[in-house]
């Protein structure tokens, strides 16, 4: 299977037919999370369910991130612990650097 038509003009630097969407799952839910729109977002989660998309979001926020700041502002609220959300929202206000290596 290859990614909807819809989803070109967010990998302008691949040639679309060849994105694998098993394959290349880390890429295609964390580039649809930072550039999708509504539409895309909606594939995203019918295709792979919320568990897989959160576990995607959760491997970039505890390892070396990808996803930049307002991107885990938003999708956090929905995959972290409300402690950890407002842990890392106060680390990152106060300039601390975090355990996950982010000021």
């Amino acid at each position: 299977m290859n990614l909807p038509e819809m989803f070109a003009p967010l990998f302008r630097n691949y040639q679309v037919d060849t994105i694998d969407p098993q394959k290349h799952i880390d890429l295609i839910v964390k580039t649809t999370l930072v550039h999708g729109t509504w539409d895309h977002i909606l594939w995203l989660f019918e295709y792979y369910g919320t568990d897989r998309v959160g576990k995607v979001f959760l491997e970039d926020f505890y390892g070396i991130r990808e996803l930049p700041e307002p991107v885990v502002n938003l999708w956090g609220l929905l995959f972290l612990s409300n402690t950890d959300y407002w842990m890392e929202r106060h680390a990152r206000e106060s300039g601390v650097r975090t355990i996950r290596g982010r000021m």
